[in-house]
């Protein structure tokens, strides 16, 4: 009688995995009620201040795969701690805001350092499942993105609180404390990384550029967070600049898209069904998009509330059905890699998102940009769509770790 092995996480591992995967998210959406209040400071217009958007996911789409590299060829744990202690420095020097150029500085440096915990934390769970033979973790999979989807959305609502009561330094003040829990989580819980016996091998990123289902999912996410990131900072400042809502009552107005958005997530966890999801995520893209073209100054509080949840469903229902395509895609010595391009691709999106939004509202945040902004975005749905429907791999049945490795690598 052969024994059974035991394919249970201890939470133990993952609070650690958690942590460290919400450092970027947060920091990615604090940000967003803070322009306003920061280009007052330092007499500073949009354009000026959306470097501040830019240089953190401009070192974020650099250094995401740099983190996942080092992943596969170091291990998870030590990248884990240096990213955290990385956050932590950026935390002391958000709160000396020298100048605005400072503080695009230290929004790079928060880039560098958060990359860590997204690949590191795929690595983990990725070595685990082949380790003990389970199936693909969608529990704990559905987890990490419905922590990472719910700060991302919350981002704002806790960053207008901070700034409401002690000024915007506080928001990156928070990364201090954040921070240190992290490193402490990830030093007393997650694995001590394994040197390799041998010589250290050559890292094949064929394996993860020549595959093309897993560039079909990169393509998938780098749209569907152009779109999402748009709204997150372009509907924010609109709310702030022509609808005149304080930094605390813009950020509130963006819960129904969190709880939406952590649902959402919450029921994407199966294996199956990924292109239904997908369309569906599409779907909600367009009903948002379409809202907003009805939206103005003087528009009903419930029209505003109801585009921000269809657009916090678009954003639950894809980013873990495409995290969950990218398990299945991606081999155990790539996780790391790949799990950076991921998150390289969505911040790309995010940095077509700013361009997008001072493109379409020049000096100043007007309904009519908001309208052109939304024209827009419906347009990206339709090309997601597209995308979508033309993906055979996405009609495949639930994803197991047997049938993920009989999948042909360049499908």
């Amino acid at each position: 009688m052969t024994a059974r092995t035991d394919t249970t996480i201890d939470a133990r591992l993952v609070i650690p995995l958690v942590a460290g995967a919400l450092l970027n998210p947060i920091n990615s959406t604090m940000i967003a009620v803070a322009l306003v209040p920061i280009g007052r400071t330092f007499d500073a217009g949009p354009a000026q201040t959306a470097w501040l958007i830019t240089g953190l996911y401009l070192a974020t789409a650099v250094g995401q795969p740099v983190a996942g590299v080092l992943v596969d060829r170091w291990g998870p744990r030590r990248v884990l701690l240096a990213g955290a202690l990385a956050v932590a420095l950026a935390g002391v020097a958000g709160t000396l805001a020298l100048s605005l150029g400072w503080l695009v500085g230290v929004r790079v440096l928060l880039g560098l350092g958060t990359c860590a915990g997204f690949p590191a934390a795929m690595a983990v769970l990725r070595r685990h499942a082949d380790r003990t033979g389970g199936d693909v973790p969608a529990g704990v999979l559905s987890l990490l993105a419905i922590a990472a989807q719910t700060t991302m959305v919350i981002g704002p609502t806790l960053g207008g609180t901070l700034i409401g009561f002690f000024g915007w330094p506080a928001i990156f003040a928070v990364n201090i404390p954040l921070a240190v829990g992290s490193m402490l989580c990830a030093w007393l819980w997650v694995p001590r990384d394994e040197r390799p016996a041998g010589p250290r091998q050559r890292l094949d990123l064929r394996g993860v550029f020549g595959n093309a289902a897993i560039l079909r999912t990169y393509l998938r996410q780098g749209l569907a967070f152009l779109a999402i990131y748009a709204i997150m900072f372009g509907f924010v400042q609109w709310l702030q600049a022509d609808r005149g809502m304080s930094e605390t009552a813009a950020g509130l107005l963006m819960l129904p898209m969190s709880l939406v958005a952590a649902i959402a997530a919450g029921l994407s966890g199966r294996a199956d069904g990924i292109r239904a999801r997908l369309v569906l995520s599409v779907a909600a893209l367009l009903v948002g998009s379409a809202l907003l073209l009805w939206v103005g100054t003087g528009t009903w509080l419930g029209v505003l509330v109801f585009s921000s949840a269809a657009f916090g469903l678009a954003q639950g229902l894809t980013s873990v059905t495409n995290q969950t395509a990218l398990y299945r895609q991606a081999s155990a010595e790539t996780m790391g890699t790949a799990s950076g391009f991921f998150r390289t691709a969505q911040y790309v999106g995010a940095m077509a998102a700013s361009a997008l939004i001072a493109i379409c509202f020049g000096d100043h945040p007007t309904s009519a940009g908001l309208h052109t902004l939304a024209v827009t975005l419906a347009g990206i749905a339709v090309v997601l769509l597209a995308v979508t429907l033309v993906d055979r791999r996405l009609a495949a049945g639930p994803l197991t770790a047997a049938n993920r490795e009989r999948e042909p690598a360049g499908s």
